[in-house]
């Protein structure tokens, strides 16, 4: 089934008409928290529990090493 071009036109029209009564955009400065009301978190404890470790896999792992 395709969609004659007045109908992709006119949908497109209708989504520009309503894209054009949304908010503005807020400023990326008003999107970043400020931290120095935060109390500082549990961070390093997290941080020092990530760890490597090894890893198998590839064309000289098989199913019974892992």
């Amino acid at each position: 089934m395709r969609l004659p071009c007045a109908a992709v036109a006119a949908v497109a029209l209708m989504l520009t008409l309503l894209g054009a009564c949304a908010a503005p955009p807020v400023r990326p400065s008003a999107m970043v928290p400020d931290l120095a009301a935060l109390p500082p978190g549990p961070a390093p404890v997290y941080r020092q529990s990530i760890v490597p470790g090894p890893v198998s896999g590839g064309s000289g792992a098989s199913a019974q090493s892992l």
